[in-house]
């Protein structure tokens, strides 16, 4: 890994030269100039940059690429990012994931930077947005994650140089932020979270020790998870028959049971009428690419209960958004609302007992 890159002038010619070179994507030549273009909305910097060669560098030559890098005090200035493309991307084939052509995390000043793939010609991306996608592209989704799932369906690396399998520990950590946290978010909300919903919070709480200790520590069927399956973080292909969906910013990986992104998917972001017209179909959907995949002795029952239990766990999501005083709460206000919905209509206060 290089110094992290701060600023776009660091993105010299010179610099993506070297990177080029140990890519293997450049054996002859060298970038003599490199166009930075207009930033994409994003809560990183994301910047697109069009290089431009000398005459004796081959024709192939990477035109475009993208710059991601984080500025100085904002939310997603971590490593988890930057380990994924460097450690976990490359361990196995066929993820839908873009390539990563160079990745580095200053842990002294708390920055990243990622050199990505542009796939700006054959895929189409979405802003970040409160909209639900359209069925079709609701499927794609499904099925990307399914094979990022499938690919990683209790893996030896779980837990091993991949990410942390959950044990007794984390998970009373966990309990014990929720503990503290869940008080002062009900107090901040006032009378504006119901009483009902304040109980449903502590036997939240409660369960949440001895159903996660049951089904997590045991370490069977978990898979590596993206944790942010939103829209917008996903680019979709041009091409509806020869190509697939991308998934990319990957700063919220983590091992965890595969239905849990499914659930993100829907129930923080849609409303009841869309949700329940197509939340069976989709899991259901989900639950066949596992076992396409190769998935052994996972039962659709499984699946059913780690998709509702997943939705109790997501009740906390929107709190955690509120904790980090970095969320405004046009988005995590919503998400409350959207998320006790689900958890009515999926019946999930009986799996407190």
């Amino acid at each position: 890994m290089c110094e992290v890159i701060t600023d776009l002038e660091q993105a010299s010619p010179e610099w993506l030269t070297s990177i080029l070179y140990e890519q293997g994507e450049l054996l002859r030549g060298r970038v003599v100039s490199v166009e930075k273009q207009s930033r994409i909305p994003a809560s990183s910097v994301v910047v697109p940059l069009a290089l431009s060669y000398s005459d004796d560098a081959s024709p192939a030559a990477l035109a475009r690429l993208i710059l991601k890098f984080s500025e100085a005090g904002a939310l997603n200035a971590n490593e988890r990012e930057v380990k994924f493309y460097a450690q976990v991307a490359p361990g196995v084939a066929g993820l839908p994931v873009i390539r990563c052509y160079d990745a580095a995390y200053s842990e002294r000043h708390g920055r990243f930077h990622l050199l990505l793939e542009d796939l700006s010609e054959t895929h189409i991306s979405s802003p970040p947005t409160v909209l639900p996608p359209p069925k079709a592209r609701a499927e794609q989704i499904v099925d990307a994650l399914a094979s990022l799932h499938v690919a990683w369906w209790d893996h030896p690396r779980l837990g091993k140089d991949v990410g942390d399998l959950p044990t007794e520990t984390s998970i009373q950590e966990r309990v014990v932020w929720c503990e503290e946290t869940v008080p002062a978010f009900a107090g901040f909300l006032a009378d504006r979270l119901p009483a009902k919903r304040r109980g449903v919070y502590e036997k939240a709480v409660a369960a949440l020790l001895p159903v996660q200790l049951g089904r997590l520590v045991a370490g069977k069927h978990l898979t590596l998870t993206h944790g942010d399956p939103h829209v917008g973080n996903f680019l979709y292909p041009r091409d509806q028959v020869g190509d697939t969906v991308r998934i990319i910013d990957w700063k919220g990986w983590e091992i965890a049971v595969g239905p849990s992104d499914v659930a993100h998917m829907m129930a923080v972001f849609w409303f009841p009428e869309r949700r329940v017209w197509l939340e069976q179909a989709l899991l259901r959907r989900y639950y066949e690419r596992l076992l396409e995949g190769g998935v052994e002795g996972y039962t659709w029952e499984m699946c059913w209960y780690d998709y509702r239990f997943a939705v109790i766990e997501l009740l906390f999501y929107p709190i955690w958004q509120w904790s980090t005083n970095q969320i405004p709460d046009v988005i995590w206000w919503p998400h409350v609302e959207r998320l006790f919905l689900a958890f009515e209509d999926l019946g999930c206060e009986e799996l407190f007992d």
